[in-house]
């Protein structure tokens, strides 16, 4: 069984780019994660049916998108998400990973296999718990008020190792464990270890009784569970950069 016909069998969603950045190859699953049948998208750029974007809305996919300077370079790229629009309109999120297949010529890039799958599901309870956070910290601002906010604080529970607190403030930011391993450069299993290591030191069985324990303590304020990222903003920017991409009259796919 070749390349192709495995691509065919797979879960994921999968399109094959070549040298040129157009769309060789298009699978049945890709088609229905975004309703573009492959009669629609084949030799089209990549970049123009896809049109990805990050998390902060940023333009992902484009003719000199990073995935194709690294495939010259023949560096890999970590998986990642991307926002997309599907065919009936849907602003939806996708998991995505790589694979690249050298060039027998140096000055031809390599082939990429792109290999996607959705997750809005996840990427919205993410914001979810979020907003959450965002609220619970506005409320223990307001009942603060007048009173010290270090004296307000509890201590982190002793057992907690300073790496441990990081992926409880990161926990706390509704980022999911794929997002842990990248923000704190570790593996994927590493991040998942120490999540149920947070979990077990402070006697709790999920992330929404981990941001009740940390809320309940007053422990949002304390330094070692403030991260760089303002999640508010994060947030409010994801879910702006959405509604912009819905109100769009038209996408690259219908041009």
């Amino acid at each position: 069984m070749d390349l192709l016909e495995l691509l065919g069998t797979t879960a994921d969603g999968a399109f094959v780019s070549n040298g040129e950045h157009r769309i060789v190859f298009w699978n049945k699953q890709a088609e229905h994660i975004l309703g573009y049948p492959s009669s629609e998208v084949m030799s089209r750029p990549c970049n123009e049916v896809m049109c990805g974007r990050d998390r902060s809305g940023n333009l992902v996919c484009q003719s000199n998108c990073i995935e194709i300077a690294a495939a010259r370079r023949g560096e890999p790229i970590p998986t990642h998400d991307l926002l997309v629009r599907a065919a009936d309109g849907r602003v939806i999120w996708l998991n995505v990973s790589n694979l690249f297949i050298p060039s027998t010529s140096e000055a031809k890039p390599p082939t990429i296999v792109h290999l996607f799958r959705e997750v809005t599901v996840q990427r919205e309870r993410e914001l979810l718990v979020s907003q959450v956070l965002v609220s619970l910290r506005r409320l223990l601002s307001l009942e603060g008020e007048g009173a010290s906010a270090v004296a307000s604080a509890a201590a982190l529970p002793r057992e907690l190792t300073r790496r441990e607190a990081e992926v409880l403030g990161l926990l706390c930011e509704g980022t999911s464990a794929r997002g842990i391993a990248e923000r704190l450069v570790i593996s994927l299993p590493t991040a998942r270890k120490h999540i149920q290591n947070v979990l077990d030191k402070l006697g709790v069985h999920s992330r929404l009784e981990a941001l009740a324990y940390v809320s309940k303590h007053r422990l949002l304020e304390h330094p070692l569970l403030q991260r760089t990222v303002d999640v508010e903003r994060q947030t409010n920017g994801t879910r702006e950069r959405e509604e912009e991409l819905n109100g769009e009259e038209s996408n690259a796919i219908g041009r």
